[in-house]
């Protein structure tokens, strides 16, 4: 049922930024496999300190939030580089309208997700080393998502960097993030930018809309 709703959702997207669907192959008995153009150039986790579309990222989440879908799942290892380096977003099997429900057996990433995400904003923070979700992701989670993308782009390190599970839980929900590590290429303006993705309150962040039109600001490719 996954795997039909993962190439589903992915067929119907049609972005120059979201790496194209081109079929499902099946081999020997049941074996299924989703199938993409061959991306010469890895990930975007495999180049980060090379080469920095994030803007092409932004632009392509943008039009995964107009199509009514959540990615669910934005890192740097889910996003691919063609052959001239421009972003494809990749793996779509977290993905949700925005009217759907999660279910138990979605898991996080927790290095990229939103305090809502753990269940947890509200509520006491309990010492559970569950890894699943039952809380629906949103265009704003992605936003959060993106922000820790940001980060481990400039600063070539995953958020949380060597914590455990319920380490980052407790951080994230008691409105602790990362700090800014030395990065000269980083502007003051950018880390407030970064710090704004962020925001506990999932109504306080910006959308990929007001994202991108930050970016283009900076002029940023």
């Amino acid at each position: 049922k996954n795997f039909l709703r993962e190439a589903l959702t992915w067929r119907s997207l049609s972005h120059e930024s979201v790496l194209p669907f081109l079929g499902i192959y099946e081999e020997g008995e049941g074996e299924m496999f989703l199938v993409s153009p061959f991306m010469k150039n890895g990930t975007l986790s495999q180049w980060r300190s090379n080469h920095n579309p994030l803007l092409e990222v932004a632009e392509g989440l943008q039009y995964i939030h107009s199509e009514g879908i959540v990615h669910g799942d934005i890192r740097g290892s889910n996003v691919l580089l063609d052959a001239d380096f421009h972003a494809k977003i990749a793996d779509f099997g977290l993905t949700r309208h925005f009217d759907a429900t999660a279910t138990q057996t979605d898991t996080l990433s927790p290095n990229f997700a939103a305090p809502e995400l753990f269940g947890l904003v509200d509520d006491e923070i309990s010492d559970s080393d569950d890894e699943g979700a039952n809380v629906a992701r949103t265009p704003r989670s992605d936003v959060y998502a993106f922000g820790c993308l940001y980060y481990e782009i400039h600063f070539n390190v995953i958020p949380f960097t060597g914590h455990q599970y319920i380490q980052i839980l407790k951080q994230v929900t008691q409105k602790k993030r990362p700090g800014r590590l030395d990065q000269p290429t980083l502007s003051d303006e950018e880390w407030k930018f970064v710090k704004r993705c962020w925001r506990h309150e999932p109504t306080k962040r910006p959308t990929m809309e007001d994202v991108v039109e930050i970016m283009l600001q900076w002029d940023i490719s």
